[in-house]
């Protein structure tokens, strides 16, 4: 891939843009020219000017140098794996070189969900990607030189739904083949003197249905998340999917090379882990999880990136990306039976035509006769929008007078009445198992609603954060129904403050003092991408910061999403009383 493309990394030429940064200095302060210099000035100059194209198209200079690593068996690879591995992977990150580790056999090895053994694997059809020296082929005498199958067949994972000893075997080969790919790309870092910041790993033998795009890992590791989740009881395997993972080569490193070393450490700590008395083994998904979350911290980010196995037959796994799948007795990630087990899941699922808002609006008894111009602004739209519906819970986050909750049934029922429906839910003294802290400004009680909504029985689809003395305008809904509709994870827009500013019109921006907690709404997506996850107050009471919190929980999520998926309104559409 590398040899056939302009902006690839291994064809960055760094003095390029270097020496015409020093041309710059000379255009910007030119020495006299001679008639017989002019064409070569204005060439330098047009040379200049193209440079800083390709900085802005390809990142030629200053940009993140990236790797795609494929591993495993390529199994109809030419009809249906390879078209969607060009348009989803290659296509969307133009500027990675690409390295590849397969095994040189013909069939399937071993036992596999629908793997009958019937197709057949040409190997050659992996060459079909180009720049072949970036492809390193192994016989299973090669894999079996380098590993000792017998120890891992020892540790088979009981009670498990694998086949022994195929379904270990396969691990093992698959653990081996990321690492070797690994190497091959570690090699040629050395030949070109240099690192590649992002790496990405993927398999050869998945249908990828949408494009993935490495420069989304903003200070995190991105894995899928589909199918799999943390164990939660003593009789059952979970963990994080180990299809795939991108990200900073740092936090990739450890998932490509260091699986085979720990494994005698996950043994031992299994040993001491009450959650392991009743199942025991190497458990491919439930052991990524604890190396990554123990042996190796990494900041993670789970997204439903859907891909389906395919198997040497053209069989494809379609219930692979299924959201409620049972498969394997994989337990859905929705319908939770309790809110604690809320983990990130709602991504994978599609929002439904209908979008619903869940508007949280805190409030306290001295916005007693503020409160009813908040609802009714909100609930009194001039429109709700092609498929937009909003929802209000209203909460009292005093510190003191929490359990005041009469003037918030009083604002409640005159706004559902004008509504014509139960637009407006009141939150009162039964919702409160203790007081709002002091001085938390009522994050933790916005938090605690947060995770009351996040049930999906409430089937909030976005969140807005407000207070009881926010005032919104009419046409509020209709200006934010299109970047709704667009999929955009987070919509701010711009309002009035109270506060004292040299101009109290404020134009969003995601910086201090730049964004209101009445001013974005949030894709609950968004939220749950981090795991436990995104809240006002990630560390409770020994959160930091407290009266910024908004800003906070806003940037958090803007790093996680990136600015693709973020939407700016420069209308003011609400005003802070």
């Amino acid at each position: 891939m590398a040899n056939h493309n302009p902006f690839s990394p291994k064809n960055r030429i760094p003095f390029f843009c270097t020496h015409y940064r020093l041309e710059l200095n000379k255009l910007r302060t030119p020495p006299p020219w001679s008639p017989n210099d002019t064409q070569i000035h204005m060439t330098c100059r047009n040379v200049y000017f193209t440079c800083l194209l390709l900085l802005v198209i390809g990142e030629l200079c200053c940009g993140d140098t990236c790797a795609l690593l494929f591993f495993g068996i390529g199994r109809k690879f030419k009809d249906i794996v390879l078209p969607s591995i060009k348009k989803n992977l290659l296509e969307p990150n133009p500027t990675c070189d690409f390295f590849v580790h397969t095994y040189n056999i013909t069939k399937a090895l071993g036992g596999r969900l629908g793997e009958d053994g019937s197709g057949i694997i040409d190997v050659s059809e992996i060459f079909l990607l180009g720049d072949n020296s970036q492809i390193m082929l192994e016989t299973e005498e090669d894999f079996k030189r380098q590993r000792n199958v017998e120890y891992y067949r020892s540790v088979f994972p009981r009670p498990s739904r694998w086949i022994y000893p195929s379904s270990i075997d396969n691990m093992i080969r698959q653990w081996h083949s990321i690492e070797k790919v690994w190497s091959k790309m570690e090699a040629h870092e050395e030949t070109r003197k240099e690192r590649y910041n992002l790496v990405g790993l993927f398999r050869l033998d998945v249908l990828y249905t949408h494009p993935i795009f490495l420069g989304d890992a903003r200070g995190v590791a991105i894995i899928p998340l589909l199918m799999y989740e943390p164990s939660r009881t003593k009789h059952s395997w979970g963990g994080y999917n180990d299809r795939s993972f991108y990200g900073k080569r740092a936090y990739a490193s450890p998932w490509a090379t260091e699986r085979f070393n720990s494994v005698p450490l996950y043994l031992q700590w299994q040993k001491s882990n009450d959650q392991y008395d009743e199942k025991n083994g190497l458990h491919s998904e439930d052991f990524l999880r604890w190396m990554l979350v123990f042996q190796f911290p990494t900041p993670l980010a789970m997204k439903s990136i859907c891909f389906m196995r395919v198997r040497s037959s053209g069989m494809i796994m379609k219930d692979d990306c299924a959201p409620n799948t049972n498969t394997r007795n994989y337990r859905s990630k929705f319908n939770r039976g309790s809110l604690q087990q809320s983990i990130p899941g709602a991504e994978l699922k599609p929002h439904p035509k209908t979008y619903q808002i869940c508007a949280v609006v805190r409030t306290h008894i001295g916005q007693a006769n503020i409160l009813p111009i908040t609802l009714l602004s909100l609930t009194q739209q001039s429109s709700q929008g092609a498929g937009l519906a909003l929802s209000l819970f209203v909460v009292n986050t005093d510190s003191e007078d929490y359990l005041e909750s009469k003037f918030m049934h009083t604002a409640a029922a005159d706004a559902n009445m004008k509504a014509g429906y139960n637009a407006v839910t009141v939150l009162d003294a039964a919702f409160h198992n203790e007081p709002p802290s002091k001085g938390a400004y009522g994050y933790d009680v916005t938090d605690h609603v947060l995770e009351l909504l996040l049930d999906e029985k409430q089937n909030c689809t976005h969140f807005l954060f407000t207070n009881g003395d926010n005032f919104y305008v009419r046409s509020f809904l209709k200006w934010i129904e299109p970047s709704v509709v667009d999929g955009k994870q987070l919509i701010a827009w711009d309002f009035l403050t109270h506060h004292k500013r040299k101009f109290n019109v404020i134009k969003v921006q995601f910086i201090r003092k730049h964004v209101d907690l009445g001013s974005v709404l949030v894709d609950r997506r968004a939220i749950q991408m981090k795991s436990p996850h995104i809240k006002f107050l990630p560390h409770g009471d020994d959160t930091r910061n407290l009266f910024a919190r908004d800003f906070f929980f806003f940037r958090e999520i803007y790093d996680y999403v990136g600015e693709s998926n973020v939407s700016i309104i420069h209308q003011v559409l609400f005003a802070h009383q």
